[in-house]
């Protein structure tokens, strides 16, 4: 567990400042069977190295929990859901660029419910206004909370994720690096499952489109260019999952 907290860069087990250094790192040794995605054959690549990294941790904090209870986290968003969107500027011949991350959620813990809308595992991101990003780029946003759906259920429920909704003023290209489309966040010790996250384009209209975790297109194909009429995206982060069973409601034990 120490090794873990290093790598996260988490100071927690020590009151004295340590600078990250060689020697945090001695105890740790990396292995990568032949065909595995850290270490895939050719032609076989790895894309978002963020999204790998972060199930490495999220698979060790659930694999821990039977053994570990007190100190147990359910399954995380573990994640990082980077979308880069792109477009011309008014001139026609300059263009803006934003890359957005968009926040998931911590699975819960012994005696806590888990953290809504922050970015879970290793990451370390700021959360830009949006009023700002609407001044400076040739989008709108509208709908930016907390998703819908009820939380994980357990004696202490999972984190919910964010969900955003944008209206793009001028043909938008994008590239997304994104995971846990398929597989929801575990529950652990016996509470509820997560709920994966999503990413659509022209929600709640017949030209609904629901979009891979991981896009890429060459601008010239214009497939991912939103025009007159066809320009909204909604991106739904990770709902995390709960640990422990849901309590009885008449006498606070697990049932």
């Amino acid at each position: 567990m120490s090794a873990i907290r290093t790598i996260l860069l988490d100071e927690y087990l020590t009151e004295e400042f340590v600078p990250q250094n060689d020697g945090c790192f001695r105890p740790v040794r990396a292995y990568a069977p032949e065909g595995t995605i850290f270490n895939p054959d050719f032609p076989a690549s790895c894309f978002a190295r963020f999204s790998q990294v972060n199930r490495i941790f999220d698979s060790i904090n659930l694999a821990l929990a039977p053994v570990l209870p007190e100190r147990a986290i359910a399954g995380s968003s573990a994640a990082l859901c980077a979308i880069a969107y792109s477009g011309l500027a008014e001139d026609g011949e300059s263009y803006w660029v934003y890359i957005e991350i968009n926040e998931g959620s911590y699975g819960a813990r012994n005696g806590k419910d888990g953290m809504d809308a922050v970015d879970a595992l290793m990451a370390n991101t700021r959360n830009n206004p949006i009023e700002e990003l609407e001044l400076n780029h040739a989008m709108r946003a509208e709908r930016y909370e907390l998703r819908d759906e009820s939380p994980a259920p357990g004696q202490w429920r999972g984190g919910i994720g964010s969900v955003r909704t944008w209206y793009m003023e001028t043909d938008t290209f994008l590239g997304s690096e994104a995971d846990n489309r398929t597989d929801p966040p575990a529950g652990a010790l016996g509470g509820g499952d997560g709920a994966s996250g999503s990413f659509i384009r022209n929600p709640g209209t017949p030209e609904e489109e629901v979009l891979f975790s991981k896009v890429t297109r060459r601008s010239s194909t214009r497939v991912t260019a939103w025009r007159s009429g066809c320009r909204r995206v909604e991106v739904s982060a990770t709902r995390s999952g709960a640990t422990r069973s849901p309590c009885c409601p008449t006498c606070g034990t697990s049932t």
